[in-house]
């Protein structure tokens, strides 16, 4: 089949699955000519093909694939890539809207992630999945806020943060989504140093008392802003010490 011949026949199944998406298929195709072989243009768009046709819904997780590549194609190596789509993949078979929160926010992630950290950041939003939306809203949040996350948390403590959330939901949703609206703002306002400490006493304030983790979000930063700060990190372990206690 002639690459030409392969282009009509993938905007024809494309079709089968909503009316506009051969549309965000053929600007993407043609912003990635100049940058990719045919070989390689094939299975990009086999890719696309493939998601679009993997669940009910999963074509809106398609467009935003499609509308995303072209950024993302450059900031990644194929296997990279392949991993990041097959990822995303695997989140359309749960929710084409947390697919498509992840597939968005491609573009200003994957530079902070390798190929293999791309699948655990896709598994950690994959964890606030319920099947609800509720649920949905906060695998999405997790997703949009990974671009002000990111640069400032390694993925072992974005694995904690995103375990205090997903506690934090268990219970209310509404605080569990301020927790997170928060946690750019509060992580970018700490040291590097004072973040592990923070997430230490964010965990043992929600194990003592879940409501009172917002409270912690919003104005951690500014509490702890007058100690010096070479005091913060002892400030910050002694206070999870004594919520810890107070827990028991």
């Amino acid at each position: 089949m002639s690459f030409q011949s392969f282009v009509t026949e993938a905007e024809r199944k494309l079709a089968n699955h909503n009316a506009s998406l051969p549309d965000e298929f053929r600007h993407a195709l043609d912003a990635l000519r100049p940058k990719l072989s045919a070989a390689d243009l094939r299975s990009w768009a086999e890719e696309g093909v493939t998601l679009a046709e993997h669940s009910l819904r999963s074509w809106e997780a398609a467009a935003e694939y499609f509308r995303v590549s072209p950024e993302v194609v450059g900031l990644l190596t194929p296997a990279a890539f392949r991993r990041w789509v097959h990822a995303g993949r695997d989140l359309a078979e749960h929710s084409s809207v947390v697919a498509g929160a992840y597939f968005r926010a491609g573009p200003r992630v994957v530079r902070y992630l390798d190929e293999h950290q791309l699948t655990e950041w896709a598994m950690l939003g994959r964890h606030l999945y319920r099947g609800h939306w509720k649920s949905i809203s906060l695998a999405s949040m997790f997703f949009a806020s990974g671009p002000g996350l990111l640069p400032l948390l390694s993925m072992e403590q974005l694995a904690r943060l995103t375990s205090l959330i997903e506690g934090v939901a268990e219970r209310s949703y509404e605080l569990a989504n301020d927790c997170l609206d928060s946690a750019a703002y509060v992580f970018g306002a700490l040291e590097r140093e004072d973040r592990a400490p923070f997430l230490a006493l964010a965990g043992a304030v929600g194990d003592a008392s879940w409501a009172d983790v917002r409270q912690l979000f919003q104005h951690g930063a500014s509490l702890v802003e007058p100690v010096l700060p070479s005091e913060r990190g002892r400030l910050l372990a002694l206070g999870g010490r004594v919520a810890g206690h107070l827990g028991r």
